[in-house]
């Protein structure tokens, strides 16, 4: 068996079929076998920033500390990755799921590897025919209400950034939960699930008609007013905020302006 060959079905007779090049490998020169004509994968702009982005953020996670968290520039590096791959992530193809895949490998070694691995789960899971389907955006809306503030805090934040994907029915309770029995990020959980209305009069009657655990009764009414009060876009502003950042952050990467 020739050295660095591997022992599969690709190696017959002594005779070893290379793998085709992708569109990076081409681009870079490297030597290997090319694609028939028309069968080539031709990366999208909206790829190329993803991968660029992802490697960066992997790039960031390499160099941490172990335990010591990611500053707030890396976040918005993956935040921006993961608009791209909901987005345009149908269209991605083997060097975005590449990048993706060691994201999720760096995750894992993570003190916190179910904030750093869940963008790059569903950003993978964007590159499927059906993302609603997929077993990130269902383990997404599970965690919603997590029982720890800051993990819930993350999650809720990409469910922002991925929120089409998610099912209303399924998602609304476990934000309203949120609103109803935690001290953090209740306003971000009145963000979230209103998103899913056509007109702030139609969530807040939906929050009246949701009935909480009746120790949490007293402090839900009080939610709901304060709602009513400061209005849903209040709640939202703080998602908005991080979505316009990651998307000049797109933007730069797009432009090469950094």
């Amino acid at each position: 068996m020739p050295d660095g060959k591997p022992e599969d079905d690709r190696y017959l007779n002594g005779y070893w079929d290379p793998p085709l090049l992708n569109w990076e490998q081409r681009e870079a020169g490297k030597p290997g076998q090319l694609p028939l004509p028309g069968f080539e994968d031709h990366p999208s702009q909206a790829e190329r920033v993803f991968v660029r982005l992802a490697r960066r953020w992997a790039a960031a996670i390499e160099r941490a500390v172990p335990g010591e968290a990611v500053n707030q520039t890396v976040r918005v590096t993956e935040l921006g990755a993961l608009l791209l791959a909901h987005e345009h992530g149908k269209g991605f193809g083997p060097v975005a799921a590449g990048a993706i895949r060691k994201n999720i490998r760096l995750g894992d070694g993570r003190q916190f590897p179910l904030i750093d691995q869940m963008p790059w789960r569903l950003a993978y899971a964007g590159m499927s025919p059906s993302p609603t389907t997929s077993s990130a955006v269902h383990d997404l809306t599970n965690l919603l209400s997590h029982h720890y503030s800051c993990n819930r805090q993350w999650l809720m934040l990409y469910g922002w950034m991925v929120r089409s994907w998610l099912n209303p029915e399924e998602a609304v309770p476990h934000l309203l939960e949120n609103v109803a029995g935690t001290i953090l990020g209740a306003e971000m959980a009145w963000g979230l699930a209103g998103s899913f209305f056509s007109t702030e009069e139609q969530f807040i009657q939906a929050t009246t008609q949701w009935t909480p655990q009746a120790r949490f009764l007293k402090q839900y009414a009080e939610r709901c007013k304060e709602l009513e009060i400061s209005g849903l876009s209040s709640a939202q502003c703080d998602f908005l905020r991080k979505e316009i950042a990651a998307r000049r952050e797109i933007e730069a990467e797009a432009f090469c302006d950094r």
